[in-house]
């Protein structure tokens, strides 16, 4: 575990309480204090985090944040609820739901480049985790092959996209793909850093 340093200097008061104390500074003193329990950071750099972590994470969250860039430039962060690692494809890939022709979905189809992130709920600062996906979504037609696997998998996580999926409610509901070209994971009880993952690697476990 490592400890912060902090370094001050100080001095008398001056005499004359509306003086700037700032310029009778005549010394120094150098103090150290360990880190919170909370905050303590273990130096495990030599650890590696794999795709199965990183969807590990992904599955442990229950509301996840959307950058992207509306119609007119200014970026914005949209929370979803309904998402799910893809079954297929490469290995980072997600699945998620939004209303048809709404703010979000004409966004998405002028600007597909977005940043997915999750946050598992931590009580914690030393066992918070996340993970940054970064990519284009594409649009999964509901004629396509893949489309009952991006269904299923949403049902899975989301009581509600089930119940309208099971009522064959979907036809104002558009499911869009990340096409995975960027993995970064956090993992404070392990990383000091923010460590990227090779989408090329075999998913573990």
């Amino acid at each position: 575990m490592r400890r912060i340093f902090l370094g001050c200097e100080i001095g008398k008061a001056p005499s004359n309480p509306s003086t700037d104390i700032s310029k009778n500074i005549t010394g120094t003193v150098t103090f150290s204090t360990p880190m919170s329990t909370e905050t303590q950071i273990p130096d495990n750099s030599s650890a590696k985090p794999t795709i199965a972590d990183a969807r590990a994470a992904i599955a442990a969250t229950r509301w996840a944040g959307l950058a992207i860039i509306r119609e007119d430039g200014t970026p914005t962060i949209r929370p979803i609820g309904c998402f799910a690692p893809s079954s297929t494809g490469a290995q980072a890939d997600v699945y998620f739901s939004t209303p048809r022709d709404s703010a979000k979905d004409k966004s998405l189809r002028k600007n597909p480049v977005v940043n997915f992130y999750f946050e598992p709920p931590v009580a914690e600062v030393a066992a918070y985790k996340g993970v940054s996906l970064i990519g284009k979504v594409a649009e999964v037609p509901a004629d396509s092959p893949e489309y009952p696997a991006a269904v299923s998998a949403l049902s899975a996580q989301s009581a509600f996209f089930k119940a309208r999926a099971e009522s064959g409610n979907l036809a104002s509901t558009i499911i869009y793909r990340i096409h995975a070209s960027e993995l970064r994971y956090s993992d404070y009880a392990l990383y000091h850093a923010i460590m990227e993952i090779p989408l090329s690697q075999p998913v573990l476990g």
